[in-house]
């Protein structure tokens, strides 16, 4: 599971992207993510490419921090990540 840290303004759409991929590398379709910043939490299903893309409510300036989630499955191990969310 990988996660970019991003920049956005406070007028700007905020979307994050959360790639979930198996250990040979092959993205993982139709798995539930979950990222939870600032107190909320959003949840997403990945697409064919392993990607679960969140819009996030953020507008105040700041630095945050948004942990990202994959509960295991029959197939695959859990897995979460941390990144970081600026707001300019």
């Amino acid at each position: 599971l990988t996660v970019e840290s991003k920049t956005y303004k406070t007028d700007e759409t905020k979307k994050i992207t959360a790639t979930l991929k198996s250990k040979s590398d092959r993205p993982i379709y139709g798995a539930k993510v979950i990222l939870t910043s600032n107190g909320r939490t959003y949840a997403a299903t990945t697409d064919n490419n392993g990607d679960a893309i969140f819009t996030i409510d953020i507008n105040k300036t700041g630095g945050y921090t948004a942990v990202s989630t994959f509960n295991d499955s029959r197939f695959f191990a859990a897995t979460n990540t941390t990144s970081k969310i600026y707001i300019i």
